[in-house]
């Protein structure tokens, strides 16, 4: 994670991703959730949004009304 040089981000997956939670569970200020636990409160609360290629699909079906 060094090499994004971030202070704080979320980082959205697609679905529950332990390897990715593994990686980034040491990583300080970073906080890896799935698209489906994904809130306007955690938004908020970092400065940057990071999502992967399968998430995109997911939240596009989770915002369409």
């Amino acid at each position: 994670m060094d090499n994004f040089q971030f202070a704080n981000c979320l980082v959205v997956t697609g679905e529950e991703d332990p390897v990715v939670s593994k990686s980034a569970r040491n990583a300080v200020g970073y906080k890896v959730m799935p698209v489906a636990g994904l809130n306007v409160f955690d938004i908020l609360k970092y400065s940057k949004l990071m999502l992967t290629r399968d998430c995109l699909a997911k939240l596009e079906e989770r915002l369409v009304v």
